[in-house]
């Protein structure tokens, strides 16, 4: 299903990026995180999330280019900290 801003909310990549998300939606499979980690290095909901945002590139290219054009990039790239805290839910 494309995304609902698509090429109407005029962004230029919305077609490139509604059909990364879709490819990358069909096979993305969540980071097993080793169960100690959270208590070890003290991570919340929110630093799991940032984590598997951050992993998320090198695991799967066409997160990678997702995450490149909705940084704005004009391909694939590593999220800001800006855009992992939206993705996040926190900003």
């Amino acid at each position: 299903m494309p995304w609902a801003g698509g090429a109407d909310a005029g962004w230029a990549e919305a077609d490139r990026a509604s059909r990364a998300l879709d490819f990358a939606g069909r096979d993305h499979h969540p980071l097993d995180i080793p169960a100690d980690w959270r208590e070890r290095f003290h991570l919340d909901d929110v630093d799991l999330v940032l984590l598997e945002i951050a992993a998320s590139v090198e695991r799967d290219p066409l997160l990678h280019l997702l995450l490149g054009l909705l940084s704005g990039d004009p391909g694939p790239g590593r999220p800001t900290t800006a855009l992992a805290l939206e993705l996040a839910g926190v900003s």
